[in-house]
């Protein structure tokens, strides 16, 4: 149990990529809640394309949030030791092929009209979930 909290609260890492990786944290938190607000207010607003204005700047803050997550996530990555390097890119890695392994049997169920037609947020979710475990395997496994 004790491994498992250090792996997911980062404790071994140097100051400097704690730092970085809360920055990222951040800008993952405000990119989320920037995709909800915009989700929601289409979602709950029937006539939203009579506030085209303001759902053009909330399209554009999303955006916006998300080039600097990028940007901060790079330099993460670009900063990291070579052994947390490596945990970070296997746990994309793994994130990325649940995500397409997630989108085509999706979409082949959805075709075949056996489920529903398969929801985006659904696929950020199993990207997100997997990165995640991957994350904490990883540094149990390598460290």
């Amino acid at each position: 149990m004790k491994k498992l909290i250090a792996a997911a609260l980062k404790l071994d890492l140097p100051m400097r990529d704690i730092k970085n990786a809360n920055t990222v944290n951040l800008w993952m938190l405000l990119w989320a809640a920037t995709f909800v607000g915009a989700d929601l207010m289409i979602e709950f607003t029937n006539d939203w394309y009579y506030f085209i204005e303001i759902m053009l700047l909330a399209i554009a803050l999303h955006l916006g949030a998300t080039i600097v997550m990028i940007l901060k996530f790079k330099r993460l990555l670009k900063q990291l030791d070579e052994m947390e390097k490596k945990i970070q890119l296997d746990a994309i890695a793994l994130a990325a092929g649940a995500a397409l392994a997630g989108c085509s049997v999706g979409s082949i169920l959805d075709n075949s009209n056996l489920i529903a037609s398969i929801d985006t947020n659904s696929i950020i979710i199993i990207l997100g979930f997997t990165y995640m475990c991957a994350l904490i395997v990883g540094r149990i496994r390598l460290r």
